[in-house]
């Protein structure tokens, strides 16, 4: 199975939805399953799977708030990602620092941690029309209204890929006040 771990954004659907509207226009794959990932693991089998659930259980992290802050982009020659970014934040950090400290040394993570939660994928942005590319520019400039939500739990997400996108399906939540529940 595919894993990865996250924060549950779903509480800012409809600000997230809101920041989506100007690029309806635009031939793109909208995000509808809202979170911040932690940490891509990849592909595990079952014996690592039942390891990494019980690995989690070690991470110790008060809940916090996260603010959105910024809209930003991350670009390929195939693909350009549309995301919101957020606010530094300690606690973000610590959480991060937690599943790296617990898992890391089994999963190495092949990036550095950028916060954001994805909006939208375009696929072959250097196909865009001149008007395409401004939007998107003069959008990514627009400021983010302080938007903010309580992070009182992590994810453990596998992620089943099918031609129309990518499925989501929950497979443990940590809350951060240290009691697991399985589902």
């Amino acid at each position: 199975m595919r894993l990865f771990i996250a924060i549950d954004c779903t509480s800012l659907q409809t600000d997230l939805k809101t920041l989506q509207e100007p690029f309806y226009e635009l031939k793109v794959r909208f995000v509808n399953d809202f979170h911040l990932t932690l940490k891509f693991i990849g592909e595990v089998d079952d014996a690592d799977y039942i390891w990494i659930v019980n690995q989690l259980k070690g991470v110790k992290v008060q809940s916090f708030y996260l603010q959105l802050n910024q809209l930003g982009t991350f670009r390929s020659y195939s693909q350009q990602v549309l995301w919101c970014g957020v606010a530094a934040s300690d606690e973000l950090s610590q959480l991060h620092r937690e599943v790296e400290r617990v898992i890391g040394h089994r999963y190495p993570s092949s990036s550095s941690f950028y916060p954001h939660i994805t909006l939208a994928r375009l696929k072959h942005p250097h196909k865009l029309s001149s008007e395409s590319k401004e939007l998107i520019q003069r959008e990514m400039a627009r400021e983010v209204v302080n938007t903010m939500m309580l992070v009182d739990k992590f994810l453990l997400i596998e992620s089943k890929l099918t031609p129309s996108g990518p499925v989501y399906i929950e497979k443990a939540s940590y809350p951060l006040n240290g009691i697991w529940r399985d589902d």
